[in-house]
C-alpha cells in the first residue's frame, strides 16, 4: 500500500534561502500580496512575481520602475505612495520641520531652507 504522492515543489527565486513551495502556496502568497495597500507592495517579494501571477491564473503585472523620485536611485522600498526612498523621505521631513534630529538647520545640497511668514497687514487682509 502506497501513500499519496508528495506535491510538486519548486524553488522560488524571489525569496532568499532557496524557499521550496507548491504552486498552490505560491498562488496564495501572490494573492495575499495583491490585497495589501499599494504603498506596501514594493516591500513584498510576491507582489510583482510573474510566477506567482501565473500560478494564480492571472496576467503578470507590468514591471514599474522602483526609482526614488527625488534622488533617482533604485530602491526595494519606496514610501509616500511609492515616490520616495526612506532616506529622501527623512530628508523631506527634516526640510518641513526646518531642522534635523540634532537640532541643526537643514541644508539640502548646500542650500538652506528658509520659511518666510507674511503678516496679514502686508497681504491686505482686513484688520480685526
Amino acid at each position: 500500500m502506497t501513500g499519496p504522492e508528495p506535491p510538486e515543489l519548486f524553488t522560488c527565486t524571489h525569496r532568499p534561502g532557496g524557499l521550496r513551495l507548491t504552486p498552490a502556496a505560491c498562488a496564495r502568497s501572490w494573492t495575499q500580496a495583491q490585497r495589501l495597500a499599494p504603498d506596501l507592495r514594493p516591500g513584498i517579494a510576491c507582489s510583482t512575481c510573474p510566477v506567482g501571477a501565473a500560478n494564480a491564473g492571472q496576467a503578470p503585472a507590468p514591471e514599474r520602475p522602483m526609482n526614488c523620485a527625488w534622488c533617482g536611485r533604485s530602491h526595494r522600498r519606496l514610501v509616500l505612495g511609492g515616490l520616495l526612498c526612506v532616506s529622501c523621505y527623512n530628508r523631506l521631513r527634516e526640510l518641513c520641520r526646518g531642522k534635523n534630529a540634532r537640532g541643526a538647520y537643514t541644508t539640502i545640497n548646500g542650500v538652506f531652507a528658509w520659511r518666510v511668514e507674511v503678516p496679514d497687514a502686508v497681504r491686505g487682509a482686513p484688520s480685526p
